[in-house]
């Protein structure tokens, strides 16, 4: 099994299995994550609350911060300690190969509301990061 470029045949990564030709897209992807692959995933700019208690110092936040501040585990509520637990395991796992070396404060913001944040499409920007 190879990759193979046929760029021209969609939004999706082919492979070459013996002479068959298989399609990985979206579509696969979604199916297997079993994460939200639909909706927009603008966020409009708000203050995060998160970054102002715990990155305060910080001129932008890295998946190293974060790293530290989970290993850390100094939080001042167990809401808190789940909110930065998700971003961790969204921006170290599924997006951990995202050429970004911040975290968009946006994701922050979005943590705080546990309802938007479970609503949000992760896997259109997991997918995006996977194709990189």
């Amino acid at each position: 099994m190879r990759l193979t470029d046929h760029s021209g045949m969609g939004d999706a990564l082919w492979f070459e299995v013996g002479e068959d030709l298989g399609r990985f897209s979206i579509n696969e992807f979604c199916l297997i994550t079993g994460m939200k692959c639909v909706g927009s995933t603008h966020l409009f700019a708000v203050e995060s609350r998160l970054i102002r208690r715990y990155f305060s110092t910080l001129r932008g936040v890295s998946k190293e911060n974060l790293e530290l501040q989970m290993s850390n585990a100094n939080f001042d509520n167990d809401d808190d300690a789940v909110k930065l637990s998700l971003l961790y395991m969204i921006f170290c796992i599924p997006l951990s190969n995202t050429n970004s070396v911040k975290i968009d404060p946006k994701f922050f913001a979005l943590a705080d509301n546990l309802d938007d944040f479970n609503d949000f499409p992760w896997d259109m920007l997991s997918w995006e990061a996977t194709r990189l």
